[in-house]
């Protein structure tokens, strides 16, 4: 019975484009080693705030947890990309922040505290503004609007327009929907 379950999650899976299990020395099948994999410059929060003093720059925030799969898909498919490492590298300022934080953390001068009744730091609330939904990516932008944020799983075909709206400052000029009426994709 549970090995037709598995069977039948995994066709689903296939046939619906997401990703199948990983294989390989972890769980129990040979594999070759896998390519060298590049990866976000990732900053803590701190690091991130006392950069934007000196240069100010949008923050990306992946907001994840520790038991969310899609969260893991998408830091090993998304994040690792080499076009999205190297364009969140040059022009942003990026941060993991794990939503289940219980320790104390300081933004923009307010603290932000573990809440129980929620299981997660509230931080994470008031940047997604309830919405507790896992992986979110947060844009942070240095003119103090509104953080926009966007839930769930991004391949790096989603995450382009969102990362070269922000990226080339087309936010300071014109709505995201105009932009994406120019917008040509290149990854």
């Amino acid at each position: 019975m549970v090995k037709a379950t598995f069977i039948a999650i995994a066709g689903i899976m296939l046939w619906t484009g997401r990703p199948a299990p990983a294989s390989g020395p972890a769980n129990g099948s040979p594999a070759a080693a896998p390519a060298a994999r590049t990866s976000v410059p990732w900053l803590s929060l701190q690091e991130a705030q006392d950069r934007s003093k000196g240069e100010p720059r949008v923050i990306i925030m992946d907001i994840y947890t520790d038991w969310c799969y899609w969260c893991k898909v998408m830091e090993k498919n998304t994040y690792e990309d080499p076009r999205v490492a190297a364009y969140m590298g040059q022009k942003f300022y990026s941060v993991r922040f794990n939503a289940e934080n219980r320790g104390r953390v300081t933004w923009k001068g307010q603290s932000f505290a573990y809440n129980p009744d929620y299981k997660v730091n509230e931080l994470v609330m008031s940047l997604t503004r309830g919405n507790l939904s896992f992986p979110t990516t947060v844009v942070i932008t240095p003119d103090n609007r509104a953080p926009q944020f966007i839930s769930g799983y991004l391949k790096p075909a989603d995450l382009e327009p969102v990362l070269k709206y922000f990226g080339e400052e087309a936010y300071k000029t014109r709505s995201y929907h105009d932009f994406l009426k120019s917008f040509s994709p290149s990854w």
